[in-house]
């Protein structure tokens, strides 16, 4: 039996009603293209272009199965087409298949090895499923592909952060190398401009917070101070927010500044203008090499001083930002080689930690209840690193009866714990006494959650920082492995600001011992957990007011600095 695609006026149709299709979706006559596009397919159904395209249509719709059903059969008509692989990979990574995004991303990328945007998301997908090395490689592999994917670079830095075989040196080099692209010859464009400043050390200054995280985010907790206790009649605060969606939080934030730009979804150099608008004395980016930064927007100077802070534990690599924020305790003399730009220690912690309001109360130690101790580990599985896993099984080896809770960030993904789950097995750790647990929304259940551990076990060389505050405000010690510079000193900075010296070792050795020691002993984990918070309470950590008059005298003393320099 004949059909009408059998014919040669039959495929002609057909042909024909694809191209009016095609010319109909690209008008945004979205209907009428569907209407042409099944009509094509009912006179000649293996047209491949033809199914992706009507997926594209349902994707618009809202309609992710029947998407999904097209792109399939797209695939399965020609399984070299790339765009299908890519569109079904895309709707898979958000419904969170990611197993199946892995396969379609991985056969986009062997049909188009030079695709930059293919190979970050593959960086994407391993980093969610915590293979730090992997991510970092596959955002490499986008950055060589594409000389200006500036995403796929910082994306490659920060996960390069989290790897135990790249050294500081290393990752300082990787930094260095990719932000010589961006600098200017003479200190940078616009020089000129930023030089026609009142040079008056006392005078009122202006300073600008850059930054895509004024939301609900981790930065929230160590700015909100910074916001809040500013000098007003000595600093003038302008906040740039690049936060796409507005919530409580940028809100709350906004009501502090003296002035306050919303600038997501402009162009760099449209910001820059503003900027350059508001004369800043100091601008400071909080981001660093995490996502949506706009470090190359700061090659071309927009203020005489420009500091980054709290975002990226690691350098910029820009010769155009002047200092990094920092403490003695997080960088040690000699940390200086893994920056390009000059260290601004403040005299006590680098950052300031505000709780969150209508926290739940500090729950008991579990271990007296259980009758054994439970280590636990929340934050990036990408922070779990190989010498990570050595060393836990060495704890757990020398306390049989102990646990070990690892809570992650996104449970629901099959391939997340399988990865997960096959590492621990690796590395020889007991995972019949390893439990892996799902996320806790919203804050509050997050916080309770610290009342299943006795004991946080902090990562390295990528330290905790945000849940190394929220563990110890909610009664839990926590044991940190001390490195040599910012990342892997996150938790002895902190520990260190909340008078918790014990609790900081410096070798794998004393980690273990320390580790070891605490869990082998509830009546001291019961006491550390009735008098963390307090401590806390009593810190510097905590002490906004404290911590921005250290600010801001470090803003005067650099901006003398300036003033001399310019005479």
């Amino acid at each position: 039996m004949t059909t009408a695609a059998d014919r040669p006026e039959g495929r002609e149709e057909a042909e024909a009603l694809a191209w009016e299709g095609n010319r109909l979706f690209q008008k945004g006559d979205f209907a009428a293209a569907m209407r042409a596009y099944e009509r094509a397919l009912s006179i000649e159904p293996s047209q491949p272009s033809v199914e992706y395209h009507l997926g594209l249509l349902w994707l618009k719709q809202g309609a992710d199965e029947q998407a999904m059903a097209h792109f399939r059969a797209a695939v399965a008509l020609d399984r070299t087409y790339y765009k299908a692989h890519v569109a079904l990979a895309e709707v898979e990574l958000r419904k969170g298949l990611l197993g199946l995004a892995r396969q379609h991303f991985e056969t986009a990328a062997a049909l188009q090895p030079e695709s930059a945007g293919v190979w970050s998301r593959l960086g994407k997908l391993e980093f969610l499923r915590g293979n730090a090395k992997g991510a970092a490689d596959c955002y490499e592999r986008a950055w060589r592909a594409d000389g200006k994917a500036h995403a796929a670079a910082s994306n490659y830095l920060y996960c390069s952060a989290f790897r135990n075989d790249v050294s500081p040196n290393e990752l300082a080099e990787a930094c260095v190398q990719w932000g010589r692209q961006f600098d200017r010859p003479d200190g940078a464009v616009g020089r000129s401009e930023v030089l026609d400043r009142d040079a008056d050390p006392q005078r009122k200054l202006r300073i600008g917070y850059l930054s895509p995280d004024f939301r609900e985010h981790s930065l929230r907790f160590f700015f909100e101070a910074i916001a809040k206790h500013h000098d007003r009649r000595r600093f003038a605060l302008y906040g740039y927010c690049d936060t796409k969606k507005s919530d409580g939080i940028n809100a709350g934030f906004r009501e502090h500044a003296d002035a306050w730009r919303d600038t997501a979804g402009m162009a760099d150099s449209e910001v820059a203008a503003i900027i350059r608008q508001d004369r800043l004395d100091i601008l400071v980016e909080l981001a660093g090499h995490t996502r949506n930064n706009r470090l190359p927007m700061l090659a071309e100077r927009l203020a005489p001083i420009q500091i980054t802070g709290l975002g990226y534990p690691c350098t910029t690599g820009l010769g155009s930002i002047d200092y990094k924020l920092s403490d003695a305790v997080a960088d040690p003399p000699g940390a200086e080689a893994f920056y390009s730009e000059s260290l601004l220690r403040l005299p006590e912690c680098f950052w300031c930690f505000t709780p969150p309001a209508g926290s739940p109360g500090v729950a008991p130690s579990p271990c007296l209840a259980n009758r054994r101790v439970t280590f636990g580990c929340f934050g990036e599985p990408c922070k779990i690193s190989d010498v990570v896993l050595r060393n836990w099984r060495l704890i757990l080896h020398q306390l049989p009866e102990a646990r070990l809770l690892v809570k992650l960030p996104r449970w629901g993904h099959a391939d997340n714990v399988a990865y997960l789950s096959d590492r621990l097995a690796e590395f020889g750790l007991p995972v019949e006494r390893v439990q892996l647990q799902g996320p806790s929304v919203p804050i509050d259940a997050f916080l309770q959650s610290y009342g299943q551990v006795d004991v946080i076990l902090d990562t390295f060389p990528f330290n905790g920082g945000t849940t190394t505050c929220m563990a110890l405000w909610m009664g839990v010690p926590v044991v940190t492995l001390a490195g040599n510079h910012l990342a892997s000193r996150m938790g002895a900075t902190i520990l260190t600001h909340c008078g918790l010296h014990e609790l900081i070792a410096e070798t794998s050795a004393e980690y273990i011992a320390k580790a070891v020691a605490l869990g082998s002993d509830p009546v001291r984990l019961s006491a550390l957990r009735a008098t963390i918070r307090d401590k806390m309470l009593e810190a510097p950590l905590t002490d906004g007011r404290r911590y921005v008059s250290h600010l801001e005298s470090a803003y005067r003393t650099i901006w003398a600095d300036w003033c001399r320099k310019l005479h």
